[in-house]
């Protein structure tokens, strides 16, 4: 939300001058994950008809920062960051001082523990509570952001990021059906908002089960023992799949590529 947000989109579209933008949404931590407001971190509020709007505690100091958080390439080098990058050092030294930490990107605090092996209950974000908000919310940013990037002359892609358990791993064959958890239930409600919306979509988590990927496959594509972000391998697979959906359009339906 807070890169799909009017003013972040103006920035961008203002200091890049992009023919089109493709909005990667990691479906383990790009939903809104905190319940209230004031807890550090952007809260939007659904006012309704398709419309969210970014909670005025998110003080302009946040919106600052985050601003140079985005542009942290004209800032030269910056040790916080580096700490909290991939790169070799920064994870040795962290493996170091806790071993068993899991990074997706928002700190661990922000997640509602469900005391079980699935961490998405009902196959969905968090809390079950707020699912339909979360999605609600979700929803009524790529609209917005959508609407805004069409009136600049800008192309928006949506590209969903699958996120998997550890019980997935453990399995020989493709599921990601355990319970009442559907690991890829998200990335169909999202396809199915881009498809109302006339957006270009590719769901990685459908393009990999179409690609007969087993966990293993899939395991070695994050870092964490598949459990954290992209590594080399993954980001390349990635890239790939995207130039076969949206550009040589050598991607089906089936394979979880709709292009318009």
């Amino acid at each position: 939300g807070l890169y799909l947000s009017n003013w972040m989109l103006e920035l961008m579209v203002s200091e890049f001058k992009p023919d089109e933008a493709i909005a990667f949404f990691d479906l383990g931590s790009d939903f809104q994950v905190v319940d209230r407001p004031g807890t550090g971190y952007p809260y939007f509020v659904y006012e309704g008809d398709g419309q969210a709007q970014l909670d005025t505690s998110f003080l302009y100091r946040d919106l600052h920062k985050a601003e140079h958080s985005l542009f942290r390439g004209y800032q030269g080098f910056q040790p916080v960051l580096f700490l909290k990058s991939n790169y070799l050092t920064p994870r040795f030294l962290q493996s170091l001082v806790d071993r068993s930490r899991n990074n997706y990107g928002l700190g661990n605090e922000a997640y509602d523990s469900t005391g079980s092996d699935i961490n998405l209950p009902n196959g969905f974000v968090f809390n079950e509570q707020t699912n339909e908000n979360a999605l609600r919310i979700a929803s009524a940013q790529i609209k917005m952001a959508n609407e805004q990037l069409n009136h600049a002359g800008v192309n928006l892609r949506l590209v969903t990021n699958p996120v998997f358990t550890e019980i997935f791993y453990t399995q020989e064959a493709w599921n990601t059906v355990f319970g009442d958890s559907d690991l890829l239930l998200p990335e169909r409600q999202l396809r199915k908002v881009a498809t109302d919306y006339g957006i270009s979509f590719l769901g990685l988590g459908t393009y990999m089960e179409a690609q007969a990927m087993s966990p293993t496959d899939v395991q070695e594509l994050f870092f964490n023992k598949g459990l954290g972000h992209f590594t080399p391998k993954g980001h390349e697979f990635v890239a790939e799949a995207i130039y076969q959906c949206f550009y040589t359009q050598s991607l089906t339906a089936e394979e979880g590529c709709d292009v318009r």
